[in-house]
């Protein structure tokens, strides 16, 4: 699946958010992309990418900012709880040693009723003979984000395509 179709695909399912957090930014196009059209703050974190931060305004006349940081995902010390309104890890939840700790990190992060959004390759996708990498199947990914209390979850694998997109949400705090 190629970028810009995964890029308009998160705009749509996440729309207009305040601050986004990306796991596992890479080269940035990812957090370029959010801080343009989805967030106007954007972070990205990595724990081999490239370090940057940038700010423009943006076509809309709007104050922008994308930045990307070193940071691990299993515990993002750079953040306080209820940071993000949003959270997207694109081609990067395989990557994931220890997928639940992650999860469980991105929940603390997220604000409450705040959205997770997975982009990545499905298992069955040829990468796992090419690259001898582990891919998840939608209902694996399913498991994994009930087993971490996320609510309101979507997985859905792409039609003719080993990718899937998976979105969910962080409950409200109960003394809210």
């Amino acid at each position: 699946m190629n970028t810009e179709r995964i890029h308009k695909e998160i705009a749509k399912r996440l729309g207009k958010v305040e601050s986004v957090l990306d796991i596992g930014c890479g080269n940035g196009a990812t957090i370029r992309f959010l801080a343009e059209y989805v967030a106007h703050e954007a972070i990205g974190i990595d724990i081999a990418g490239a370090s940057f931060s940038e700010e423009w305004v943006s076509q809309d006349g709007n104050f922008r900012r994308a930045e990307c940081i070193r940071e691990d995902a299993y515990s993002i010390k750079s953040f306080s709880h209820n940071r993000f309104d949003a959270v997207v890890t694109v081609h990067a939840f395989h990557e994931l040693s220890h997928p639940i700790s992650a999860l469980h990190e991105v929940k603390r992060v997220l604000k409450p009723s705040g959205k997770i959004l997975i982009a990545d390759f499905a298992k069955g996708h040829e990468g796992e003979k090419i690259w001898g990498e582990t891919y998840y199947s939608p209902k694996q990914v399913e498991a994994m984000l009930k087993k971490c209390d996320f609510t309101q979850i979507d997985v859905k694998r792409v039609s003719g395509e080993n990718f899937l997109f998976a979105l969910a949400k962080k409950e409200k705090e109960k003394n809210e």
